[in-house]
């Protein structure tokens, strides 16, 4: 069995994972959420009421990131990607609001970072 040891961040669009964009992190919040929610009924009963899934969101921030880096992540902003992590999750998202902090004189931005927001894709062609 292989084992995949990761150093950096991975992140590749959907539709061409032989291209991906390989990015030192500083930091990564991760967000589970079940959908769920309480109801009051006639009588005053309170019940819960979920939907099958979950939603997972990662939110991850870089220290320092050079200008063709950063262009290239605006780049896969809206598209399905592939998210891969030191701690070997992999979640196929959607790339959203990327940020960042810009240096005066460099070409070099000094706090970058984004949500994904995972989806459901069928690897199975």
């Amino acid at each position: 069995m292989t084992t995949l040891a990761l150093t950096h961040v991975f992140i590749a669009p959907a539709s061409d994972l032989t291209n991906p964009l390989i990015v030192a992190q500083s930091a990564e919040s991760v967000d589970e959420a079940t959908p769920a929610m309480v109801r009051r009924y006639a009588g005053g009963r309170d019940r819960m009421m979920r939907t099958p899934g979950r939603t997972s969101s990662v939110s991850v921030s870089f220290p320092f990131m050079d200008r063709t880096t950063y262009l290239s992540l605006l780049d896969l902003a809206g598209q399905v990607v592939l998210f891969r992590d030191q701690r070997q999750r992999r979640i196929w998202g959607v790339l959203a609001n990327v940020t960042a902090t810009e240096f005066n004189a460099r070409d070099l931005l000094e706090s970058v970072s984004f949500t994904l927001t995972s989806v459901t894709v069928n690897e199975a062609v």
